[in-house]
């Protein structure tokens, strides 16, 4: 079963062994309720959705040899810090009220998506692992 993440506080940590950095890396949701860790042009970013309304964090860092950690750490009132490795940003993603209907998927993002992406959603990679801590 996927972590119910609504009105609680979570983290998401990948383990990335090698990367081409483009596309999804995990995602839970869909067009109305969810989030997502992913790359857009290249950039870590980490988006939430709600009742249809999408809220985004966007890391301006320099990739780093694989492996490495992307994670993002969300608290119930919707400020997240994003960092891969050492580099890191900080922002705010309007807060999840509802558990996403559509279940956990690492490397895609089928179905109702959370976001739109210009090119396949899949990761262009290999991810090692993938962990939701609630808090």
């Amino acid at each position: 079963d996927a972590p119910d993440v609504a009105n609680r506080s979570f983290t998401v940590t990948a383990r990335i062994k090698a990367h081409a950095p483009k596309g999804i890396v995990v995602a839970q949701g869909g067009s109305a309720f969810g989030w997502a860790l992913y790359y857009r042009d290249g950039k870590p970013t980490f988006a939430l959705r709600e009742k249809n309304k999408l809220s985004e964090v966007v890391l301006d860092a320099k990739i780093p040899a694989a492996p490495y950690t992307l994670k993002a750490s969300v608290n119930k009132g919707g400020k997240v810090t994003l960092s891969l490795g050492q580099q890191k940003t900080t922002g705010n993603v309007t807060p999840l009220t509802s558990h996403p209907a559509d279940g956990l998927q690492v490397g895609a993002d089928e179905g109702g998506k959370v976001v739109e992406l210009e090119y396949p959603s899949e990761f262009l990679g290999v991810i090692d692992s993938v962990a939701v801590d609630l808090r």
